[in-house]
């Protein structure tokens, strides 16, 4: 077998600033069966998620160099990256900022201080209603914003596809 996808465990990336919240969240998620990385500011978060592929990423809004959201904006401006997955760690819920990250596709938010077991509770939750570790992680979908349904080019490939509010 070859590829991540077979590795059996589903991967998750914590990107936190703060590294006891960051071993906390990891201990937690490697405890539930998780495969963890982690990364301590945007910069290594965006690094991470282009070499290794995340299925999940736990991404804290506020960090260094490069600001959370735009972290998931340059993810989902990458074809090869589009599905990678995102909960949202925020201290301050904006209204803004919420509704920046619904409209670029984070599965949920969750507002700081949380239980670990909540953390654990929402990336089950998401491998639960994904199950984008079951499928290969190259692999795209051409998205319309048409509302039509998808059309594939012959050739070009298929992957993970996101439905929400259905």
């Amino acid at each position: 077998k070859m590829g991540k996808s077979f590795t059996g465990k589903k991967r998750v990336l914590i990107a936190e600033g703060v590294k006891v919240i960051s071993f906390k969240m990891s201990s937690a998620l490697e405890e539930a069966g998780y495969a963890v990385e982690t990364a301590a500011d945007g910069a290594e978060c965006l690094d991470k998620i282009l070499s290794s592929h995340p299925d999940l990423v736990v991404l804290d809004i506020m960090m260094p160099k490069i600001h959370g959201i735009d972290v998931m904006r340059q993810v989902r401006e990458d074809e090869l990256l589009r599905g990678t997955g995102f909960i949202v760690a925020t201290a301050k819920s904006f209204k803004t900022e919420v509704e920046h990250v619904d409209e670029l596709g984070a599965f949920a938010v969750i507002t700081k201080p949380y239980e670990m077991a909540e953390l654990v509770e929402k990336v089950d939750s998401f491998f639960a209603t994904n199950s984008a570790a079951n499928r290969p992680a190259h692999l795209t979908v051409k998205e319309s914003v048409t509302g039509h349904p998808f059309k594939l080019d012959e050739g070009e490939m298929l992957g993970t596809m996101t439905l929400w509010g259905t």
